[in-house]
């Protein structure tokens, strides 16, 4: 009988054992942002084993900033969080063997300064609008505006056309009046070119044809 007694009891120490072997712990913690203090939302925690790079486990912070593992063998791990706009950061976390629950309290992640500067975005106006009557070409967004003349600056619209003496045509036909801020200008065929390849490109705002 003393025998048997021995015996059941080293099956029970056994047990006990395998039990603390195998029982699984909890981290816990809520992840901030360590200026504003405010809870950072939907951020990646990473569960990675001592010596490797590969996560086992991890989560996601909820609305709170609050996470939690859970089914966490035995070991030394290193927790990873990360989130778009905030630098990684690292932290080692212990779990020991039998029923471990770690709670890491706050833990403040830093937003990263590099991806926080000011983001200006820029629209460019179309070089060309419609009137009632008219199609409107803003010169002053064209590259041929800088540092050229008024001729460089009709031979870059389209339909226009502006032969080696400066004459104006205009789909094909000579016809050409010029005016200059609403009004005739009084530029002829046999002076216009003279006159326009004198006139800097950055004088003109717009040309309607």
């Amino acid at each position: 009988m003393k025998k048997l007694v021995l015996l059941l009891f080293a099956i029970i120490a056994v047990s006990v054992n395998m039990d603390a072997q195998t029982a699984k712990g909890v981290i816990q913690g809520i992840l901030l942002d360590s200026k504003s203090k405010q809870p950072v939302e939907y951020a990646s925690v990473a569960l990675i084993p001592q010596g490797t790079k590969t996560p086992v486990n991890g989560c996601n912070t909820e609305e709170n900033g609050s996470f939690i593992i859970t089914d966490v063998k035995p070991g030394i791990y290193t927790l990873q969080y990360s989130f778009v706009g905030y630098l990684t950061d690292n932290q080692k976390v212990t779990i020991a063997s039998g029923n471990s629950k770690v709670n890491l309290g706050k833990v403040y992640l830093k937003p990263d300064s590099k991806l926080l500067k000011e983001v200006v975005v820029s629209e460019m106006r179309s070089q060309m609008s419609f009137e009632i009557d008219k199609r409107v070409f803003t010169i002053d967004q064209s590259i041929a505006s800088t540092g050229g003349s008024a001729t460089d600056v009709l031979t870059d619209i389209p339909s226009v056309e502006v032969n080696n003496e400066g004459s104006i045509s205009l789909r094909g036909s000579e016809s050409v009046t010029v005016w200059i801020n609403g009004k005739a200008s009084g530029l002829t065929s046999d002076n216009q070119g003279d006159i326009l390849q004198q006139m800097p490109a950055e004088s003109i705002e717009k040309s309607r044809l």
